[in-house]
């Protein structure tokens, strides 16, 4: 199991760019389309192999008002060009900057994500 810290993202802080006045994407596409990603990029040891069975995590939305709508996804990559979206994230986002609520990305029926050999770029959108 690989655990990347909880907390390891600093908010507003993107990988891509900044949260435009600490408006988020209300799902994946807005997310995209406002290039709000995180990214980790997962590379197995020489010669061994990884597989990705689920993703977790905890997305925090600084600055939202309470009954705004927001939205979190995945989407995973072998080559850093064409990212291809994982299924639908399960769960209930919590606004504000604590704990956040925990979205889950079951990963076990993707084949690019079994057995891989090569790098795989995750983007985590919010």
């Amino acid at each position: 199991m690989l655990n990347v810290g909880y907390n390891h993202f600093a908010a507003n802080g993107f990988s891509s760019s900044s949260a435009s006045s600490n408006t988020y994407g209300t799902n994946l596409e807005t997310a995209k389309t406002k290039q709000q990603f995180d990214q980790i990029t997962l590379t197995p040891a020489a010669a061994r192999h990884l597989t990705l069975s689920r993703s977790n995590f905890r997305p925090m939305y600084q600055g939202q008002a309470s009954g705004d709508t927001v939205g979190a996804g995945l989407t995973f990559s072998s080559d850093g060009i064409l990212f291809t979206d994982a299924p639908a994230a399960t769960g209930t986002p919590i606004l504000g900057i604590n704990n956040g609520g925990l979205l889950s990305v079951d990963l076990g029926n993707v084949p690019a994500l079994r057995n891989f050999s090569n790098p795989v770029i995750l983007r985590i959108y919010t």
